[in-house]
């Protein structure tokens, strides 16, 4: 059986690949440790899932302020491009979990 999915989302600022996951386990070891929990590892318990939508943010900004049109126009251009990746990330997360368990945190 799989183990359940942690998914851990982080929207504004820097963080590289790895560093959110990095930083939840060494949370989650060092709460367990204040409840006596000494050789408890959550990494061997999930799996964890990064995603950070700050590139995205910020490339939507970016379109924004060089888009010279119309509204419509606008909006036709934001849902089919960036808004879609989120979409199609959301939809492979989705795909992974296939009856599994998972937690979904934002920060």
């Amino acid at each position: 059986m799989a183990p359940p999915l942690v998914i851990l989302i982080h929207g504004m600022g820097t963080y590289a690949k790895g560093d959110m996951t990095r930083d939840f386990v060494k949370g989650v070891e060092q709460a367990a440790g204040y409840l006596g929990l000494q050789d408890f590892h959550i990494e061997q318990e999930v799996e964890f899932v990064e995603y950070n939508y700050l590139a995205l943010l910020d490339e939507i900004r970016k379109e924004s302020a060089e888009y010279q049109g119309s509204i419509n126009a606008y909006l036709q251009l934001i849902s089919g491009g960036i808004l879609g990746d989120i979409a199609q990330w959301l939809s492979e997360v989705e795909a992974r979990i296939d009856g599994r368990s998972y937690v979904s945190l934002f920060r």
